[in-house]
């Protein structure tokens, strides 16, 4: 994974079933606004409350909407070595180009526990990329920068990380892990920190807000790219102004809210308990206030 990947909500219908109409449209929407790569079934596609079947659904959809145009990386963690290693390999043969896993999560495991969950994962893939997924506030668990380098050396498919601890110390040492032979990839999952980790060396950035406000994320990726750090440091202020509407991801639906105001989406259902959306009027009058008003000439080019 590399640039803006969005790790997608999951759209529901008004009775609560996985819309997969509007899934395809959320794809569409975001490829044409440039981002990078897809994530299905992350932790802001409220994974934890999608059953196996529906994740299945879920990748399957967003695979096919993708059409090879960017790649989709399917995230199969869950508290069950045996459910990942299953989600791992039917997102392998649905076409999936890879895989993200958040740590086995409610226990508190020691790093010999979580190694043996990543090895299974990557033998069962192999030879599709595998990334580490450390979000030590939800899951419990953390990947170390030991675990990281051991898991690196031992599984050649295990090449990157993306660390959401929210600690720019933290991504500064997965930074500095060296593995002889083997470039290391990772990616931010935590939207104050985006332009310090690119000036860290980091590949990428896995943002929730993106799924309703790509622009100024693919923004701060191309002047990063181009070394324009006047523009990356506005982009910067930008993706801030955006995490002051949506509460810093405190509430999925506001995302989804946002989304049906374009369009997009046809509900921002959620599932119970996660907490209802606001006024999605409001919503978009704010990011247009903080001057994120390009998602109508997305919206143009999409076809939404």
């Amino acid at each position: 994974m590399r640039g803006v990947v969005p790790p997608l909500v999951t759209p529901f219908t008004s009775d609560g079933e996985v819309d997969c109409a509007s899934l395809r449209r959320l794809c569409e929407f975001l490829i044409v606004a440039g981002v990078d790569g897809l994530y299905p079934c992350g932790t802001t596609g409220e994974f934890p409350l999608l059953s196996l079947d529906e994740r299945r659904a879920v990748v399957e959809t967003v695979v096919e909407a993708a059409a090879g145009r960017v790649p989709v990386f399917a995230h199969v963690g869950t508290a069950s070595t045996r459910e990942a290693v299953e989600l791992a390999r039917h997102a392998a043969a649905a076409g999936a180009d890879g895989i993200g896993a958040l740590t086995p999560y409610f226990y508190a495991y020691g790093d010999d526990d979580l190694a043996r969950y990543y090895l299974e994962l990557a033998e069962a893939i192999a030879p599709l990329p595998v990334y580490l997924y450390s979000l030590p506030s939800f899951a419990r668990n953390t990947v170390s920068p030991e675990l990281a380098a051991q898991l690196y050396r031992r599984a050649p498919n295990v090449v990157g990380l993306k660390d959401s601890s929210g600690d720019l110390d933290v991504l500064r040492a997965h930074r500095a892990v060296q593995v002889p032979g083997k470039a290391v990839s990772l990616l931010s999952g935590t939207d104050g920190l985006n332009l310090a980790a690119l000036e860290l060396g980091c590949d990428g950035m896995i943002s929730g807000n993106a799924n309703a406000a790509p622009e100024p994320f693919v923004a701060l990726w191309r002047a990063w790219q181009s070394s324009n750090s006047v523009a990356a440091r506005a982009a910067q202020a930008q993706i801030d102004a955006v995490r002051t509407v949506f509460a810093n991801g405190a509430r999925l639906a506001d995302l989804k809210a946002v989304l049906v105001e374009h369009g997009i989406l046809s509900t921002a259902v959620v599932r119970a308990p996660q907490p209802s959306a606001g006024d999605g009027g409001r919503l978009v009058s704010a990011l247009e206030a903080a001057g994120v008003v390009e998602s109508s000439q997305v919206l143009a080019r999409s076809g939404a």
